[in-house]
C-alpha cells in the first residue's frame, strides 16, 4: 500500500553528447522523461529541439514489409556493430523486392482463380446448351443474353408466342428459376431487352470461352487446379524466404527501431546554443546506479533531487503492492491513479472489496467454484485473480453462515457436535433475524465510512489542505459529527445511557454543523489568507444552506447504501430456495435442476455482487479521500 518514491533528475551537457546520454539513461529502463521545454522558464533562452528522425525511412520499410507480408518480427538482442544502417537498408530492399515479385504473382493467381471459379459457377447452369460459345460471341447480327428468369415469368413467355423475336432457350431449372439464353437481332435488341427486363430476367456475364459451356467448365476447372498448384509453390517460396531470413530481418528491424526510439527521445530535450537540458524522474532505489552511469561524462552535469509536495513538476506514479493485492490495482486505475502526494488505496480496496463480496456471496461450495474458475482465468485476465480472492472470502463467510451450495443445514452437526455452536446468528433462512442481517450491513457501512473519513483527514494533512482536513465534509469535524449522530441514534434505540442529552447534541452535532457551514472562510483563516471573508455574505449563506442540506443527506445515503450488502445476503438465500423448490422430487431431476440452478446463481449473482461491491467502493468510500489526479510512470524501454 505505497507509492514508489521518485527523484527528479536534471541533466545539462553538450549537444554532441545528447545521443550517448539518452542511451545511458534508457539503458536500464527506469528513466521517465518529461518535456523539458514545458518546465523551464520562458526567458531562459531554451527552445524545443525539433528534428527529423533519420531512422524513420528505414523503419517505414520494415513496417510496410510486415503489413504486406502479414509477418511479425521476433524479439532478438541487437548487436550494435553487426550492420550499418546503409547495409540494413540495402539488405531489406533486396528481400523486399523478391517478396514483392512473389506477392504480385500470388495476387494475380488468386484473382485468376477467383475469376475462373465465378465463371464456372455461371457456366455450369448452361451445360445443356450445345453450341460453341466462341462462335456465338463473334456473331455480328445477333445478340445473345445468358441469364435466369423466375419460374412465374417463364410461364408468362407464352404470351409472346406471336412475337418472332422473343426466343428463350431454357437450359436448367430449379424450384425458383429457369436458366437459359435468349437471342435477338441487332435492330430489335432494345425492345427485346425491355420485355425480358419486365419479366425480371437477371443477366449473367458469361466469359468468352472455346467450345460448349460443358467443355469450357472442364477447361476452367483444369486451369483452376493448375493455378492452385502454382499458388502453393509461391506460398512455399515466401515461407522459405521468411524462414531463412527471419532472424536476420528481425535483428535488422530491432536495430533500426532501437535507434529510432533513441533519436525520438531527443524531442524531450530543450536546446540552448550548443547545450541541451533534459528533465526526468527515476525511482529512488536506482539513484546510485544512475549516478554511476552519468558520472562517466566529463562534459555533462546533473542533479538528483528529492520530490515532495512543493515540487514544481508533479512526479509520475508507480504503485508498489504485494502479489496478493496487486490485481486490485486495476480498479484503482479505472477510477484514476492517485496523485503522488496521495495514498495508494489498493490494500484498502483489496480488503474491503473482498470482504463485501464475500458477505454478499457467502457460500462455501459456490465460493470454492468461483475461486477455482478465477485461478484458471487468472493466467489470461487480471479479473481472474480478483475472482479467486473474492471466492476465497465467499468460502470464509459461507462457513460463518453455514451455507454449502445453498444447503444451510449441511454443517449443523459439525457446528453443534464438534464446535459446540448451537446457533448461527447470520444464517439467512434458519433462525437469523432479517433485521439483524440488515443492521449488521449498516454497521459494516458505518465502519467503512468512518475509515474513509479518517483516510481523507490523513491525505489532507499530508497535502496541507487544512480546510479539507478540519472543516469539510470528510474532515475531523465531519468525523465528530458523523460518529455523534451514530452514537445518538444507538443510545436512543439500544444503549439507553442518557449521555446523548441536549448539551451532547449541541456540542458534538450542532457545533460541527456550524463549522462545516463556515468551512471556506475558516479554511482561508487557517491558511493565513488575508481575503478570508466571502465577497457577499448573503450569497454565501444562501448557497451554503443548500450545500449543507446536500452534505447532511449524503451522510444518510452513504450509510444506508450499505443495506444492499444485507439485501444480497437475503437474495442469495432466496435464489437458492427457488432452486430447491424447482428441483421437486426424483433424484435425476433434483441433480439436474440443482446443477443448473447453482451455475445460474454463480453466474448471475456473481456478476451483480461484483458490480455492487465496486459501486460501494467508488461512490461511498473513494469519493471521500481519493482524487485520482496522478499520471502513470512510463520509463523509456
Amino acid at each position: 500500500m505505497a507509492i514508489e518514491k521518485m527523484l527528479l533528475v536534471n541533466i545539462i551537457g553538450k549537444l554532441s553528447d545528447l545521443d550517448r546520454v539518452i542511451a545511458t539513461c534508457c539503458g536500464k529502463k527506469y528513466f521517465h522523461p518529461e518535456r523539458a521545454i514545458g518546465h523551464l522558464p520562458v526567458k531562459s533562452g531554451y527552445t524545443q529541439l525539433v528534428e527529423e528522425n533519420p531512422y524513420a525511412k528505414y523503419l517505414d520499410k520494415f513496417t510496410d514489409l510486415s503489413k504486406r507480408m502479414m509477418i511479425e518480427f521476433e524479439s532478438v538482442d541487437i548487436d550494435e556493430n553487426s550492420m550499418t544502417h546503409e547495409l540494413i537498408s540495402e539488405y531489406t530492399d533486396t528481400v523486399a523486392h523478391r517478396l514483392d515479385e512473389l506477392t504480385i504473382e500470388r495476387k494475380e493467381l488468386a484473382q485468376s482463380i477467383e475469376n475462373d471459379v465465378s465463371a464456372t459457377e455461371q457456366l455450369i447452369h448452361f451445360k445443356g446448351f450445345d453450341l460453341n460459345l466462341d462462335e456465338i460471341f463473334k456473331s455480328r447480327f445477333v445478340k445473345v443474353r445468358f441469364g435466369r428468369i423466375p419460374n412465374d415469368s417463364f410461364n408468362k413467355l407464352a404470351q409472346y408466342e406471336d412475337n418472332p423475336y422473343i426466343m428463350f432457350v431454357p437450359c436448367e431449372c430449379d424450384e425458383n428459376y429457369h436458366w437459359g439464353v435468349y437471342f435477338s437481332p441487332l435492330d430489335e435488341v432494345p425492345e427485346v431487352d425491355r420485355i425480358f427486363s419486365n419479366l425480371f430476367f437477371e443477366r449473367l456475364r458469361i466469359p468468352s470461352a472455346a467450345g460448349t459451356p460443358e467443355q469450357a467448365v472442364v477447361q476452367m476447372t483444369a486451369h483452376i487446379e493448375e493455378c492452385k498448384k502454382n499458388l502453393g509453390k509461391i506460398e512455399n517460396e515466401i515461407n522459405e524466404i521468411w524462414k531463412n531470413e527471419k532472424h536476420k530481418l528481425s535483428h535488422a528491424y530491432f536495430h533500426i527501431k532501437h535507434h529510432f526510439m533513441l533519436f525520438s527521445m531527443r524531442s524531450y530535450a530543450a536546446k540552448y546554443n550548443d547545450y541541451f537540458h533534459m528533465i526526468g524522474f527515476i525511482p529512488a532505489r536506482y539513484r546510485q546506479d544512475f549516478e554511476e552511469r552519468l558520472s562517466d561524462y566529463d562534459s555533462v552535469e546533473f542533479s538528483v533531487e528529492k520530490t515532495g509536495r512543493n515540487s514544481k513538476i508533479e512526479p509520475p506514479v508507480l504503485l508498489k503492492n504485494s502479489k496478493i493485492t496487486r490485481p486490485f490495482e486495476m480498479f484503482i486505475k479505472m477510477y484514476g491513479l492517485p496523485g503522488y502526494n496521495e495514498i495508494d488505496p489498493t490494500f484498502f480496496v483489496a480488503l474491503t472489496y473482498s470482504v463485501i463480496f464475500g458477505i454478499m456471496f457467502a457460500d462455501i461450495g459456490q465460493g470454492l467454484l468461483l475461486a477455482i474458475v478465477g485461478c484458471i482465468a487468472a493466467k489470461k485476465n487480471p479479473l481472474g485473480s480478483i475472482l479467486m480472492r473474492c471466492g476465497f472470502f465467499s468460502v470464509i463467510f459461507g462457513a460463518l453462515f453455514g451455507s454449502v451450495f445453498g444447503f444451510e443445514d449441511l454443517l449443523d452437526n459439525f457446528y453443534h457436535n464438534t464446535l459446540g455452536i448451537s446457533f448461527l446468528p447470520f444464517k439467512p433462512m434458519h433462525g437469523a433475524n432479517i433485521t439483524t442481517i440488515l443492521l449488521g450491513a449498516v454497521a459494516i457501512g458505518i465502519v467503512l465510512v468512518i475509515t474513509a473519513i479518517i483516510l481523507s483527514i490523513y491525505v489532507a494533512l499530508k497535502q496541507k489542505k487544512y480546510e479539507q482536513a478540519f472543516f469539510g465534509q470528510s474532515s475531523l469535524t465531519g468525523l465528530v459529527f458523523y460518529t455523534a449522530i451514530i452514537f445518538t441514534v444507538a443510545d436512543k434505540l439500544v444503549l439507553k445511557t442518557g449521555i446523548s442529552n441536549i448539551w451532547f447534541v449541541l456540542a458534538l452535532i450542532g457545533l460541527p454543523v456550524m463549522i462545516m457551514f463556515f468551512r471556506e472562510p475558516l479554511g482561508r483563516l487557517a491558511a493565513h489568507k488575508k481575503n478570508w471573508q466571502p465577497e457577499s455574505w448573503g450569497e454565501f449563506i444562501v448557497q451554503n444552506i443548500f450545500e449543507m442540506i446536500e452534505i447532511l443527506l449524503s451522510y444518510i445515503t452513504n450509510t444506508l447504501s450499505f443495506l444492499r450488502v444485507g439485501a444480497f445476503v437475503l437474495v442469495h438465500a432466496g435464489m437458492m430456495m427457488v432452486v430447491f423448490i424447482l428441483a421437486g422430487e426424483g433424484l435425476v431431476r433434483q441433480l439436474i435442476v440443482f446443477a443448473i440452478g447453482n451455475v445460474f446463481v454463480i453466474g448471475m449473482e456473481g456478476l451483480l455482487v461484483g458490480i455492487q461491491s465496486l459501486r460501494l467502493e467508488f461512490y461511498e468510500m473513494f469519493s471521500r479521500f481519493f482524487e485520482g489526479s496522478g499520471h502513470p510512470y512510463k520509463p523509456i524501454n
